[in-house]
Formats: structure tokens, sequence, C-alpha cells
């Protein structure tokens, strides 16, 4: 992990932008409310409780304690989920919901966080986002991620977005077809990494034939090859639900493909 990578994840918390959630309005003395989605490391910082005025905490957590800066004077609910791609968090996110709402109606500042603030905080901020702006899943993910670059719910939890969609942010509704859904998560898994590895390395074999490749003739059926590998690489990359290790693998064949295609153009061939 680069030196930059670990300074974008180092940062506690990001500020959601709030601008079609809720439709209370503000009085000219009251503050605008705010919400952050971050990690652990928010939730125990006087320095950010301090700048941000913190007035209410929703910890999404599981065998971990929080500690909250001392003298905080902030809401605290505390919800227990595992990050785990079997995890049901449909069930907890209507004390969720209705917490943040509440947050968010009295003009305060809320911060969702978990351990990482990566997977089960993200899925909150997004549900809620879907649930009381009428947000697709891709357009709540987009606006988040805009405030917390790693923001990736697991793969279990973006099948349960997804649900939350089909039903147009009914919490119960989702939740039904999630208990009926004959869905094996872990096998899922399984089948994209696999599928991943697969594409991963028909680019491996391409760059070895590269290497080797003398005709005009051979080099561009080799160039027509990486062009339709990028094509499927894109068209992996672009499904909404897709498990974060077969997305590492996917991303780093996309990035050998797109160089193979470039060294092929410099070569003049």
């Amino acid at each position: 992990m680069s030196a930059s990578t670990l300074s974008m994840f180092r940062v506690k918390a990001g500020q959601i932008p709030l601008s079609r959630c809720g439709d209370n309005p503000r009085r000219e003395n009251q503050r605008e409310p705010k919400l952050f989605v971050g990690s652990l490391s928010a939730a125990v910082s006087k320095e950010f409780f301090e700048e941000n005025q913190i007035s209410h905490v929703l910890s999404i957590i599981w065998n971990i304690s929080v500690n909250l800066p001392e003298d905080h004077h902030a809401h605290h609910l505390i919800v227990k989920c595992k990050d785990h791609p079997t995890a049901n968090i449909l069930e907890v996110l209507p004390d969720c919901i209705n917490f943040i709402k509440t947050a968010i109606g009295e003009h305060g500042s809320v911060l969702v966080h978990c351990a990482s603030g990566v997977s089960r905080s993200v899925t909150v901020c997004v549900a809620f986002m879907m649930i009381e702006s009428n947000f697709t899943v891709g357009d709540a993910l987009r606006s988040v991620r805009s405030a917390r670059k790693f923001a990736n719910p697991n793969l279990g939890f973006k099948k349960q977005l997804e649900l939350l969609e089909k039903c147009n942010g009914d919490i119960t509704e989702a939740e039904k077809m999630y208990s009926m859904l004959n869905y094996d998560i872990m096998e899922d898994t399984a089948q994209q990494r696999e599928k991943a590895n697969d594409i991963h390395a028909r680019v491996d074999e391409v760059e070895i034939r590269i290497a080797s490749e003398s005709h005009e003739s051979k080099a561009q059926a080799t160039s027509q090859e990486l062009l339709s590998l990028q094509d499927q690489l894109h068209s992996s990359l672009s499904l909404q639900s897709i498990d974060t290790v077969a997305k590492i693998i996917l991303k780093s064949a996309l990035t050998k493909a797109e160089r193979l295609l470039e060294s092929i153009q410099c070569d003049g061939i």
C-alpha cells in the first residue's frame, strides 16, 4: 500500500453531502445538519468531536469497545452487527435509520462509524440515503465515496441493498425477500474470484505471446484479443455486487491489459 493510500485510509471520517436528504427546513439560528461516516478512530477522537460539534454517534460494531471522548455529551447508539457477507444488516437498519433521521431532524452532527469505516457504516449510510431521499444504490454509494474513498460494503451487504432498492426502501419487505432468497453468498464469492483469476491468467498468457511476437498479423490478432479482454474486464467491474478481492484482481488485469495495448501501439504495430 502506497504512502498516499495509507494517508487517505487514516482519515477518521468524511462528511456526506446532505443536499437531498431530509426536508426539515433550517431556521435562521439553527446549525446545518451534518452526516459523517468513518472509523472507530473518529468515535474516540476528542479533536474530531470538537472540530465537527458531534451531537450523535451511531456505532455499528461487534466485539469492540467504543469509548467516546470524555465530556462529549453526544447521544450514542450501539448496534451489534458483524462485518461478514452472511450477516443480516437489514434487521438492524430500522434502529439505525431512525437514529440518523432524528439527529438530522434536530440539526445535529451525526457520526456513523464501524471499525474501519468501509463496510457496515457505509451500508447504513447508503440505506439512509436510499430510504430518505430515493437514491439508487449506485448514486448513494457514489455520494458516500465522495466522503469516504474506501467505502465498499461486503458482497452480502451489497445484495441486501439491492433488495432494499427493489422494495423501494421498504426494509420489512426487503428482509422478507432476503429470508426467502435461496442464495449462497460464499459460493458466489468463490465463483467471482475464480472468474477474476481466470481472466487475469488470460491476460498473462497474452503478455507472454507479445514477448515472442514477430509477425504483424499475429500482433494485430493479439491486439484484438486484448481489446476483447478489456471489454470483459470493464463489464465485470461495472457489476453492482462485486467481491472486494475479485475487484482487486480484475483491476490488476485491466491495468496490465491497458499497458500491453499501449506497448503494442508504441512499437508501431
